[in-house]
């Protein structure tokens, strides 16, 4: 989950900056600071989608081993 986020946020970042320098002729510097940000953002969102995702999971129930065994009567 960690990698994946990782590696989304490095791609996310190194796309945008590359389009900020190329494209729009930003400065270096600016290039950076957008690199970082949306890097960081992208990371961000890649961590919550896979954290959400993965928690729509139903729990286990744990009433099977709370039950007692057939020779544990109660009355």
């Amino acid at each position: 989950m960690a990698i994946l986020g990782m590696l989304i946020g490095l791609i996310a970042g190194l796309a945008l900056a590359s389009i900020g320098f190329f494209t729009f002729d930003l400065s270096l510097w600016i290039c950076i600071v957008i690199y970082a940000i949306g890097g960081s953002l992208s990371a961000t969102c890649a961590f919550l989608t896979v954290y959400f995702l993965q928690s729509d999971k139903p729990e286990p129930s744990d009433t099977a081993e709370r039950a007692e065994p057939d020779w544990v009567r109660t009355t």
